[in-house]
């Protein structure tokens, strides 16, 4: 194949760590035979591929590619390469791992929207709106069934996990959508991006798995499949890492820090083969007033040459006998001396940190704190959740609540995170917030996964203000209460236990 149909590899130096890094050729770098296996081919795309093929000067170029013949974009970088570096690099996994489980693996909340709110806000105290809520949790539980039915095989959280791990390895991640016969989305799943490639035209998506083909075309669109014969094709929600080179495909943070991921390869090899030879001492041997037998010389080499890697074994040489003008002696001089074990500990801990800062993790996250104090932790792990995980978490939303749309509009979703602050701090914080009218009881609830309680929508004021209405009628009602009793005992007939005197009869004497 020319060179113009190969994808441009990072820029790694050495031939072995390209032999290291690199693990198979790209799946849409064909042959015209091997195309002309292709599975799933639809007959007008198969007709208008041997056209071009049968009209190319190249008997094996770019023009008779699966990329050119199947009208997708290479991408910028080997994409087997990049997702081989998060299995290669320690701390490139550490950190790809730390930003999935901050962002997509603390699981999900359904919030009532804005809409919903101001409904339930709108409703009157009592029945009516004790009736909205009942009904409101019930489409509550509904969703979250659906959610759980999309994918027999895992969870939602589970599904977002692999799509994320491919977007922060190879900077691309496929949500696949499928539908039911009457329209309804019914699967949601991962696509591995290597297996994917983006038509020019942007109308879709193309995978190659072995000589299967597969077309999908994107997110509630109504393209129609250039490419195969499958007239109801899934579709595509693409997440892509931005970067300012290339409008189809996006590109991973590690990228900037190649050459790290490469030093520490390099590094790491260098101390393997230490610890491996490290029954070969680095010495030179020195025999004065004689001369060794082959014999000698022989086991000499061979004990130095095999069995590496045991430590602390006997080593006999015979030497040769003194004489009356000559003395033999046997000596072995280092060459270094010295700590060698763990060498470039400083270098590698340099390519370390350059790996985490182009990912923007902080160290801290992936127990590489360092001499790093606890208040710094602290500061890095809420710089790392306001810069790195909102925005991240707000861009997948927006997404994930295309899918939630089509299924009801009272409830969004919202991914959880990590709190900067603790449970203590949190009340308090919740605390004045409701004292000023920020938030209502119902948000607070919503938020620790209690239900909302009758009169819950209501501000502090609000609350404050019918509490005093309450106490004013219950007073004025006690204080109408008191007259009405004044009045009934003023209004009264005398009582007396032996009743009134007879008149005339003067005072009765004890």
């Amino acid at each position: 194949m020319s060179e113009s149909t190969e994808i441009p590899e990072i820029e790694i130096k050495s031939p072995a760590l390209n032999k290291t890094f690199t693990t198979s050729k790209d799946p849409f770098d064909l042959t015209k035979d091997e195309i002309a296996k292709l599975d799933a081919i639809a007959p007008t795309a198969r007709r208008r591929i041997n056209r071009k093929i049968a009209g190319s000067k190249n008997i094996d170029g770019f023009e008779t590619s699966a990329y050119n013949l199947l009208g997708t974009v290479m991408p910028p970088h080997n994409l087997d390469t990049l997702a081989t570096l998060y299995e290669k690099s320690p701390v490139q996994k550490a950190a790809v791992d730390a930003k999935v489980a901050n962002i997509v693996s603390l699981g999900y909340d359904l919030i009532p929207t804005h809409a919903t709110r101001k409904k339930i806000a709108d409703t009157e105290e009592g029945d009516p709106k004790t009736k909205l809520l009942n009904r409101i949790e019930r489409v509550k539980g509904d969703v979250y069934e659906w959610l759980d039915t999309l994918n027999e095989d895992e969870d939602i959280v589970s599904v977002l996990r692999k799509v994320y791990i491919d977007l922060e390895a190879t900077g691309n991640g496929y949500i696949e959508i499928g539908r039911k016969v009457n329209g309804e989305i019914g699967y949601v799943g991962h696509i591995p991006s290597p297996t994917m490639r983006i038509r020019q035209a942007r109308d879709g998506f193309v995978q190659m798995v072995g000589t299967k083909v597969v077309f999908f075309k994107n997110f509630q669109s109504d393209d129609t499949n250039p490419v195969t014969s499958d007239s109801e094709p899934n579709e595509i929600i693409h997440l892509k890492v931005f970067t300012p080179t290339n409008s189809y495909y996006g590109v991973p943070d590690v990228v900037a820090a190649t050459n790290s991921v490469a030093g520490n390869e390099f590094a790491e090899r260098f101390n393997v083969s230490y610890f491996q030879n490290s029954a070969t001492p680095k010495y030179v041997i020195v025999v004065k007033g004689g001369t060794l037998s082959a014999t000698s010389e022989s086991n000499l080499v061979k004990f130095f040459e095999s069995n590496q890697g045991e430590f602390h074994r006997s080593l006999f040489i015979p030497l040769p006998a003194d004489t009356g003008d000559r003395k033999t002696s046997f000596e072995m001089k280092p060459i270094e001396s010295g700590v060698q074990d763990s060498s470039f500990d400083k270098y590698i801990d340099g390519n370390n940190k350059n790996i985490l800062s182009v990912n923007h993790v902080p160290a801290s996250l992936v127990g590489y704190a360092g001499n790093s104090g606890l208040a710094a932790s602290i500061s890095d792990k809420r710089s790392f959740i306001e810069q790195v995980v909102q925005p991240a978490q707000k861009h997948l939303e927006k997404w994930l609540n295309k899918i939630i749309a089509e299924k009801t509009d009272t409830f969004s979703l919202r991914l959880k995170q990590n709190s900067i602050v603790d449970e203590v701090n949190q009340a308090q914080i919740d605390g004045v917030y409701l004292m000023y009218g920020v938030t209502v009881p119902n948000e607070i609830r919503d938020r620790v996964g209690k239900p909302p309680l009758e009169g819950g929508n209501l501000t502090y004021q609000q609350t404050t203000e019918q509490a005093a209405e309450k106490a004013q009628e219950k007073q004025l009602q006690a204080e109408n209460a008191r007259a009405r009793d004044k009045e009934r005992a003023v209004n009264a007939s005398d009582r007396g236990a032996t009743g009134r005197a007879p008149q005339g009869a003067g005072r009765q004497q004890a």
